[in-house]
């Protein structure tokens, strides 16, 4: 395929991910216009957004088998549309039941651009640049959620709704529609093959790789969701700095997979991985013992950069786990990292209940410690398998 057509479909799957990182970041900003809407506490809406994580990890999981059947433009339409319809609809909703239905679809419909994104990469591209664009993929995830929110709030502060702000969202889901009609997506339908063609070699180490995946997820939520109340509570900052510590996070993190790229060049995946979560882990267990705000804002800078690339990167890992790379594996990882999110809700809910802000903490920084160790043992058991060559 030529270069050009490369950057045509690059722009594609980049406003993709712009598109899912815009939608994930302003579900917070928006839960309180909901939730005066409805006339309900916030944290009702909060449930309410659990039915539509469900709904997206189950969709992400099941991307993988359509796209074996399917191609990649009529899932993209099909998904993107339900999506788009499913905003008009719970945008309009006459109860708080009929909003939930809706929003479970919103999460169906949404679980198709992930996964096609990481797919399309995988097939544009040999093991050799193979992560490093997939980094790309996700640096448009962290500009669509530093670049939604603030739209959003510039939005809500001059008098928009929160229905006119998800109506955005909708447009932005059926530009991906049009976008499917360009020429250069023809190119990806699904192979036909012969029955035996299609197993899937799913051994251990593919599990061990989902594994780190889910642990990944469950650390970093922890810390978005956990950091600013930590700060307030154990260092005594108010909530602007608090904030800005987060802020900060988010940036290195945004900035960190610029220079991941330039790094996959030159290491293993597994290698990268391996420094990154260590590093990241010792940095996540040092805030327990930061006794200023300015250590704790300089050891949440170093964990952004070790945490920069790591998504991206376990995925790709987990695609050497097989001989060919394949969409059901792909969906696999990404549906491993959405159980996780889940998983953290009720995990760090759980620790916060019966312990404290530290300890919840600690458990996100055993976990990240965790990925390190996990890759380890999946990177000693490629030594013995010629196909894990990328890896």
């Amino acid at each position: 395929m030529p270069a050009n057509s490369h950057l045509v479909l690059n722009v594609l799957l980049y406003f993709m991910t712009l598109t899912l990182g815009s939608t994930a970041s302003i579900a917070g900003l928006a839960n309180k216009y909901i939730a005066a809407h409805f006339s309900v506490e916030n944290y009702v809406i909060g449930y309410c957004f659990t039915v539509y994580s469900v709904a997206y990890a189950g969709s992400v999981f099941s991307v993988g088998w359509m796209l074996e059947k399917f191609s990649v433009r009529s899932l993209l339409r099909v998904y993107c549309g339900l999506g788009a319809l499913a905003i008009i609809c719970f945008a309009n909703a006459p109860s708080l039941v009929v909003f939930s239905i809706f929003l479970f679809l919103f999460g169906c419909g949404m679980g198709i651009l992930l996964p096609t994104a990481f797919h399309v990469t995988l097939l544009l591209y040999d093991a050799k640049v193979r992560a490093a664009k997939s980094i790309a993929v996700t640096f448009f995830y962290a500009v669509g959620s530093i670049v939604g929110p603030i739209l959003a709030g510039l939005a809500f502060d001059r008098g928009v709704t929160w229905q006119g702000v998800y109506y955005a969202i909708a447009a932005m889901l059926l530009a991906v529609v049009l976008g499917t009609f360009i020429p250069e997506l023809k190119g990806f339908e699904p192979k036909k093959t012969n029955r035996g063609d299609e197993k899937v070699d799913w051994n251990l180490n593919v599990y061990l790789a989902g594994l780190s995946v889910f642990c990944f997820m469950i650390s970093e939520f922890i810390f978005g969701y956990w950091i600013i109340q930590y700060l307030m509570d154990s260092l005594a900052v108010g909530v602007v700095l608090a904030s800005a510590a987060l802020s900060a996070w988010w940036g290195c993190i945004t900035t960190g997979r610029l220079a991941g790229s330039f790094i996959l060049s030159r290491v293993s995946l597994a290698q990268y991985i391996i420094v990154s979560a260590a590093v990241g882990s010792l940095a996540y267990f040092g805030l327990l013992a930061a006794a200023t705000y300015t250590q704790a804002l300089v050891l949440i800078v170093i964990m952004g950069f070790a945490y920069s690339s790591l998504y991206p990167t376990l995925i790709s890992f987990g695609t050497f786990q097989t001989p060919k790379p394949s969409p059901r594996t792909t969906s696999f990882f990404l549906a491993s990292g959405s159980a996780g999110i889940i998983f953290s809700v009720l995990l760090s809910s759980s620790l916060k209940q019966y312990f404290d802000y530290g300890a919840v903490l600690a458990a996100g920084a055993s976990l990240i410690g965790a990925v390190a160790l996990v890759t380890a043992a999946v990177a000693y058991r490629n030594k013995k398998r010629p196909f894990a060559h990328g890896a």
